[in-house]
């Protein structure tokens, strides 16, 4: 049997329709205990695959890549502020959202950042906060929810 492997590469415009999929699919399962039904229901109509294709000529997107299933998880990067990691539920609480967000912290240093932002839901707060990332404010919009700005120094690492 082989064995299962990940490979972390650039966003390609034909990968708008699964990651579009993706991350409905992790909002529904993930994020509905946190949000409200209404909450989630404006949060996938905003990642459409017309809205990923548009995001990926001005920003930096990447995806994980299984050679068993196809994209497992996506994040991207728009100057220093991460955003969009979402990993597959059933990928979940493997290390791959872990492996993302190293990958990205990785790219921005390459990038000149010395320092990430990132605006986290409920549900993904305690993750980044294990990973390092410290709260400095919350927001709330009426369409989107609460979200956490957060912030991380990559001079230390």
């Amino acid at each position: 049997m082989r064995k299962e492997s990940i490979v972390i590469r650039k966003f390609e415009e034909e990968d708008a329709a699964t990651i579009a999929e993706l991350i409905r699919e992790t909002l529904s399962i993930s994020n509905s205990g946190d949000y409200s039904p209404e909450i989630i229901k404006n949060l996938k109509s905003k990642y459409s695959e017309d809205s990923i294709r548009q995001t990926g000529e001005s920003c930096s997107i990447f995806v994980a890549v299984s050679n068993a299933v196809g994209i497992v998880g996506t994040i991207g990067l728009k100057e220093s502020t991460v955003f969009g990691l979402f990993v597959k539920p059933s990928w979940q609480k493997k290390g791959l959202g872990k492996k993302l967000l190293k990958f990205i912290e990785r790219y921005a240093k390459q990038c000149g950042y010395s320092k990430l932002s990132l605006a986290s839901s409920i549900t993904a707060y305690g993750f980044y906060k294990r990973n390092g990332f410290i709260p400095v404010k919350n927001e709330v919009n009426e369409k989107y929810g609460e979200v956490i700005i957060m912030e991380k120094s990559l001079d230390s690492e």
